[in-house]
This record gives structure tokens, sequence and C-alpha cells, in this order.
């Protein structure tokens, strides 16, 4: 994997060679490693439905290193989130792809502003449930 050269960007505006870090997208729960809010894709294991999510949470140091999807460790390298289709929510999704949460500034980009206006479901995401919401209205 190549190496790369990342910075905590003080603005909203990243050096487009470097991995862009924004500091308040930075969650850093008490005790644990830091993880980074980006726009995930989701995928239930047991239904098969598909889902977005701008309130996806991926282990900092994974996203710094451009590590895929298909690679990262459920309830460690991210917070998951349950299926709404599943009875009860019974079924805990998993991140098939994740992307930067800006808007994009050029084709070669693959960053995403998020959608404001879709209700964030607190009952269905692992981060609000161990009491670290992520919105203020439900």
């Amino acid at each position: 994997m190549a190496s790369h050269h990342i910075s905590l960007a003080t603005d909203a505006r990243p050096i487009m060679s470097e991995i862009a870090v924004f500091k308040n997208l930075i969650f850093t729960p008490p005790g644990k490693h830091s993880y980074y809010r980006l726009y995930g894709l989701w995928a239930c294991g047991k239904c098969k439905k598909t889902w977005s999510s701008a309130h996806t949470y991926v282990s900092l140091e994974k996203y710094k290193n451009q590590v895929p999807a298909a690679e990262l460790k459920k309830d460690w390298d991210y917070f998951t989130q349950k299926c709404k289709k599943c009875p009860k929510g019974d079924s805990v999704g998993h991140i098939t792809e994740y992307k930067h949460l800006r808007e994009k500034e050029s084709d070669s980009e693959e960053e995403v502003e998020p959608d404001t206006k879709r209700p964030h479901i607190s009952s269905l995401c692992e981060k609000c449930k161990q009491g670290f919401r992520c919105v203020d209205r439900f």
C-alpha cells in the first residue's frame, strides 16, 4: 500500500495532494481511539438491503491509511448501524464503501455532500446507543 502524507486541515480547504482530515469531523470517545465521520454505503448481511449514511464513523487511522471497507472490522474499526428493514433491527449492517464528507471539487474526487434532510435513526446507530449522539434532534 502506498504511503500518504496526512495533515490536519485547520480550515475547510484541504491540500488536494494530501488526504483531507478536518478536526471538526474527528470523534474520540473516552478511552478509545479516534473515529472520523464519513459518508458510508452499507449492506445488511441478512436481507441484503443497502443504505447510505452521512453518519458513518470509521477509525481515523484506517481512513488515513485508506483501508478498503471490506477489510474493516465491525465494532473496532467503525460504529455499526442496524438494518431498519429486518424485524426489530436484529441485523447489523456492514460498510461496503466510504467517502469523504465534502462536496466534489473535481471529477477525480470521490467526496459527497451529506443529505441533511434525511432523518438519522438513533435507535439503529451504535454510536448513538452508546450515548454519543450523532445529531441533537431525532
